[in-house]
C-alpha cells in the first residue's frame, strides 16, 4: 500500500452527521496542509439529511471502504449500531501509521472490539468521546481520549485547535466516561419534558422556566431547553441507541439502570412525535408535544376498575 503523502495529511470522515458536520469538517477544510473527505462504506442510501450536509460543506462522498486508503487519521462518526461493522469495512484499507478515531457513543466493551478489529489490521486505535453540545460549543467541545494513540491524536488535534484531554491509554476509558455522564445529560431531556409537559398542562410554564433559568443557568436557557427537546423529535433513534450502551455499561459494574430505563422511555416517545420537530420556541415545543402525547392511564385507577367488576 502506498504510503500517504507526507506534506498533505489526508483525514477521512466515515459518515456525515451532526458530529462529522459541524465539528470535524469544519475545523479540517480550514487548515493548511489538510485534505478532508468523506467515506460512507456500507453501500447504504444517504439520507436527504446527509446529502443536504455534503452539499453544504462542498466535500465529495465515496461510498466504497477503500476511500480510506492512504489517510493519515480516519474519524469513525456514524451511529452506535454501525460503529463495528464500519470498522470491520475499512481496517483492511487502513495503512500502517493511520490513526483510527472512533467518536461514536459507544459502550466499553464495544469501544475494545472495534479497537480489536482495527489493531489486527494494523492501524492504530483512539477512542474518542465527544462530552457536550457540538451545535453550541463547535471546535471548544471537550473530547475525551484514551487508547494507545491517544497522545498521538492529542497532538495533532491540539495543532487543529480542538479542545481535547488524554484520559488514559486503555481503549473504552473514554467512551466509558462519555456513557456515564450520558445517564445525567440525557436523563435531563427525560427531566425537562415530564416537568415541562406538567407545567404546560396547569398553565404553569412561565413560572417554571423561570426558574431553570435562574437556577441552571446556561443550562436552563430557553435555547438549551428548546436545543434538548427538539433534537429528541429528531434524532430519537440514534439516543435510543446510545442509551442502549449505557445500561451495557451500567450493567458491567454492577449498577441499576433505573433513571437509563426511564430516559429511554421518554426518548422513545419523543422520537415518534413530528409536530415539534420545526418549534422555534420553548412554547412551541412543549406545546406540541404534549398535543401529540397519548395520555398515561393512571395504573392505580385501571386497577380500581378491575376490582370493581
Amino acid at each position: 500500500m502506498t504510503p500517504h503523502n507526507s506534506q498533505v495529511q489526508k483525514w477521512v470522515l466515515l459518515g456525515f452527521g451532526e458530529v462529522a458536520a459541524t465539528l470535524f469538517a469544519p475545523t479540517l477544510r480550514g487548515a493548511t496542509g489538510v485534505e478532508c473527505s468523506v467515506c460512507l462504506p456500507l453501500g447504504r442510501q444517504p439520507s436527504e439529511a446527509t446529502l443536504r450536509r455534503l452539499r453544504a460543506s462542498g466535500l465529495v462522498a465515496t461510498y466504497e471502504a477503500s476511500g480510506v486508503n492512504n489517510a493519515a487519521v480516519v474519524v469513525s462518526a456514524v451511529t452506535p449500531a454501525a460503529a463495528v461493522r464500519v470498522a470491520e469495512s475499512v481496517a483492511p484499507y487502513l495503512g500502517a501509521d493511520c490513526i483510527y478515531v472512533d467518536v461514536n457513543s459507544v459502550a466499553g466493551p464495544t469501544v475494545a472490539q472495534i479497537a480489536g478489529v482495527i489493531e489486527s489490521q494494523g492501524g492504530r486505535f483512539v477512542d474518542a468521546a465527544i462530552m457536550g453540545p457540538v451545535p453550541l460549543l463547535r471546535d471548544q467541545v471537550p473530547i475525551f481520549l484514551s487508547g494507545r494513540a491517544a497522545a498521538n491524536f492529542h497532538k495533532l488535534a491540539s495543532a487543529l485547535g480542538l479542545n481535547t484531554t488524554v484520559v488514559s491509554s486503555q481503549p473504552g476509558d473514554a467512551s466509558s466516561a462519555k456513557m456515564v455522564w450520558s445517564v445525567m445529560t440525557k436523563g435531563t431531556i427525560a427531566l425537562l419534558a415530564e416537568t415541562l409537559i406538567a407545567a404546560h398542562r396547569l398553565g404553569l410554564l412561565d413560572p417554571l422556566r423561570q426558574l431553570l433559568a435562574q437556577e441552571y443557568g446556561q443550562a436552563g436557557t430557553d435555547a438549551m431547553i428548546l436545543r434538548m427537546l427538539r433534537s429528541t423529535t429528531l434524532s430519537g433513534a440514534r439516543r435510543l441507541d446510545e442509551m442502549d450502551e449505557v445500561k451495557k455499561t451500567l450493567d458491567a459494574v454492577s449498577v441499576p439502570a433505573w433513571t437509563v430505563g426511564a430516559t429511554r422511555r421518554w426518548i422513545s416517545e419523543l422520537s415518534r412525535l413530528t409536530a415539534a420537530r420545526t418549534s422555534q420556541s420553548v412554547e412551541e415545543v412543549v406545546r406540541a408535544i404534549s398535543e401529540e402525547l397519548e395520555p398515561v392511564k393512571s395504573q392505580r385507577r385501571v386497577s380500581e376498575v378491575k376490582g370493581d367488576q
